[in-house]
């Protein structure tokens, strides 16, 4: 069974680049233009073995604030 990765950008070129050089290195691969929208895909039936994301994306950036 390939492994599945997730690609989340907000740009749709490298999106677009990410994911068929990983689909072409035999991975399964899906795609997400926002970090809301992915989360049907991280906690649906086939959760992704490995997530790649863009860090700074609107809505939602990739970068976790300090609580402190």
């Amino acid at each position: 069974m390939k492994k599945h990765i997730l690609v989340i950008d907000d740009d749709p070129v490298l999106l677009a680049m990410v994911s068929d050089y990983l689909d072409e290195a035999g991975f399964a691969v899906s795609t997400a233009n926002c970090g809301i929208y992915s989360n049907n895909i991280i906690y649906g039936n086939n959760p992704p073995s490995l997530i790649v994301l863009d860090v700074i994306m609107p809505l939602m950036s990739g970068v976790k604030k300090p609580s402190c």
